[in-house]
Formats: structure tokens, C-alpha cells, sequence
């Protein structure tokens, strides 16, 4: 449940008049926006008083909603240091070939891939080719490849094979080649042909054959709903793939408290939420928007929260 701020609220559902709480339902964060959208109207109207003024005249703003953290918000990505470092870790070991990374939806995993991930291997000089287009076969993989070979001046075989390519880049360029495979349930939807299942994993099993270890992995983003099925169609295939799956949990208070705090301090504005109203108010609140996981805060919940806090604070300058 929701504690509002002590006044009576309006059910915006069935239009009774309620006192003190407001119960959710359960399900995942889409269905509990109305809901969001309705606490922040109630906290708003109370406590603006407490969210700063400054706020109002930075045009960057420091939370996002509707959409995944993308590269360019990699200075406001924050909370996942723990999990980041293990994948790097994992991403470095040439004994983990696959590299998995699971959690539940709305977990923020291709925000942690987009904004936490792919920077820090991009950084380091790897050639990073994210793919979330799975209903092709290999066919749009085999295309992004050719087109990085041609920048890379390769001469390209007419019938090279997605492996091949992959070879020729890595052997081209020197950098190691890292397939981010993301929103990988996508892959096991009706519509995805099993054959088109078949070409992926004998695509990637040749590829780990024909490249040395140290110069080709995969790192692969699915919900935990489908984890199982992936170990059952790649598991005895793709070496590390059942070895190190790395789970990403909803936030836990203090890393909620940094993913509220930080992004204003690195756009140099006041807080928005001074400490009363964050520790009080905000962080419960935030926890009771996920009922099923007590002590816990889901990181999509907590950005569009954020975010709608924030450009009403600024309407309201």
C-alpha cells in the first residue's frame, strides 16, 4: 500500500473518497501507473515545499521515464556498481565464454546493459555489437557484421558466414568482439521459428569454435522467467553459460537512496528531496508500490516516480 500524506484522497479508479491508504494491486509497473500518477498528484500538492527550488531551472532532467537508460545517460546511471563489476569481471575471464545476466521485468536490466555495460567494454577498446532483433534468424546479425567489416575496410567472401565475420573483425581490428544479446525472451516468442532458434545457436557455437577465447564473448540479458529455457537450449552448447548468471534484484534502500540523490549532484542542483522526505515518506512509498517484495525497490517504479516529481517541480518553478 501507499501512505499518503495524511489527508483524504480520491480513489481515481472508482471515485470513492478513501482515508490514510491507498491499496495496489499486484502486477508489473506498467499496470501500476495510474496508480504512480495518482501518489505523485498527492505528494506534490503536500510537499512541494520541500522539493527545491533549483530544480526548476536545470533543463537537464535527472530521472527518465517511458524509455531505458540509453550510453548518453551513462553520468545518471547509478546503483548497480556491485553487479557492473561482476560482469566486468566475468567479461575479462576467457574461461566465461557466456556471460548471463537475469532478473525480473521492469528490473532495468537494458538500462544496466545500455548505460552500465556497454560504455565501460566500449571504453576499454572492445568492439561491442548489441542485438535485440531476434525474428530474422541470423540474417540481421549477418548484416550489422558486414556492414562493421566494410567500415573496417575488410574484403568480404560472398558467402562468409555470420562466424566468419566476426573473425575477420576480430582479426582485423585487433579489439576483442562482445554480442550483447538483449531482451533475449524475446528470442523464445511463438513467432521466432525454431528454425531460426537452430541458426542462432549453431551460429554461436561456431563462433566460439573458430575464435579464440581471449577475442569473442557473449553476454545475454533475459528475464528470469525464461532463464530455464535458455540453460535448456544453450546450456551444454555455449561454455560459462550455466556457470555464472549474474542476478540483478530490484533496489534495496541504499541503492534507491543513491539512484534518487546522485544524478542531482552530477547536474550540480539542489537535492529535489531533502532527507525528512526521502528517508519518511519517498523510500516506503517506493517499497509499497511492489507489495510482493518487501524491502524493496523496483528501479523503473523509482525513476518514473522521480521523474514525475521533478517536472512538476519545475511547472511549478
Amino acid at each position: 500500500m501507499i501512505r499518503g500524506p495524511g489527508t483524504q484522497y480520491v480513489d481515481t479508479q472508482g471515485g470513492a473518497a478513501i482515508q490514510g491508504n491507498v491499496y495496489l494491486p499486484s502486477g508489473d509497473f506498467i499496470g501500476r501507473d495510474q496508480y504512480k500518477n495518482y501518489y505523485i498528484q498527492q505528494v506534490v500538492s503536500v510537499f512541494m515545499p520541500r522539493v527545491g527550488a533549483d530544480v526548476a531551472r536545470e533543463s537537464r532532467a535527472p530521472y527518465l521515464a517511458g524509455r531505458p537508460f540509453q550510453i548518453a545517460d551513462r553520468d545518471l546511471f547509478t546503483g548497480r556498481e556491485a553487479e557492473r563489476a561482476i560482469v566486468s569481471q566475468q567479461i575479462h575471464n576467457p574461461t566465461d565464454r557466456t556471460t548471463v545476466i537475469y532478473g525480473p521485468p521492469a528490473v532495468g536490466k537494458t538500462s544496466f546493459l545500455s548505460a552500465g555495460v556497454l560504455p565501460q567494454l566500449a571504453d576499454s577498446g572492445a568492439e561491442v555489437l548489441p542485438v535485440r532483433d531476434y525474428g530474422t534468424g541470423v540474417s540481421f546479425l549477418r548484416a550489422l557484421l558486414a556492414s562493421r567489416a566494410l567500415e573496417l575496410h575488410v574484403e568480404i567472401p560472398q558467402q562468409a558466414s555470420a562466424p566468419e565475420l566476426m573473425r575477420m573483425i576480430v582479426e582485423t581490428s585487433g579489439r576483442r568482439l562482445i554480442l550483447v544479446l538483449d531482451q533475449f525472451e524475446r528470442f523464445f516468442l511463438p513467432e521466432v521459428p525454431a528454425a531460426d532458434r537452430d541458426a542462432w545457436r549453431e551460429m554461436l557455437v561456431e563462433a566460439c569454435r573458430i575464435i579464440d577465447p581471449t577475442a569473442f564473448q557473449v553476454l545475454i540479458a533475459v528475464r528470469a522467467a525464461w532463464q530455464s529455457a535458455l540453460d535448456r537450449a544453450w546450456g551444454a552448447a555455449l561454455p560459462g553459460l550455466r556457470q555464472t548468471p549474474v542476478h540483478l534484484a530490484p533496489f534495496s534502500y541504499e541503492q534507491a537512496r543513491t539512484a534518487i540523490l546522485y544524478p542531482t549532484r552530477v547536474l550540480s542542483i539542489q537535492p529535489v528531496f531533502d532527507e525528512a522526505f526521502l528517508e519518511q515518506q519517498l523510500l516506503p512509498d517506493l517499497d509499497r508500490l511492489s507489495p510482493q517484495q518487501v524491502g524493496q525497490i523496483s528501479p523503473c517504479d523509482l525513476q518514473i516516480v522521480c521523474h514525475h516529481l521533478h517536472q512538476r517541480a519545475r511547472a511549478k518553478g
